[in-house]
């Protein structure tokens, strides 16, 4: 898994920022540490979060699968890459 901080020109704030790291961390003991349930997820090509928050999945997910290209979408900020 991927670490990250939060910068002060982070919106959602340092309490906001670890609750969604927390949740991310238990959805990931819960899947047993895999990212995504679909079977396409070793041959996805494009894959897209949607309310990315902490863009920590779009991250892992890149980092598990880097021959993807992984786009993410927030509504109030950007968080990965420029996409």
């Amino acid at each position: 898994m991927t670490s990250r901080t939060v910068t002060d020109s982070n919106p959602m704030g340092q309490p906001e920022f670890e609750r969604l790291q927390i949740q991310h961390m238990l959805f990931l003991l819960t899947l047993d540490n895999d990212l995504c349930l679909s079977p396409k997820k070793a041959g996805a090509r494009n894959v897209l979060d949607v309310g990315t928050g902490t863009g920590v999945w779009a991250m892992d997910y890149a980092t598990a699968f880097p021959d993807c290209k992984v786009r993410e979408r927030e509504r109030t900020r950007r968080t990965v890459g420029d996409g």
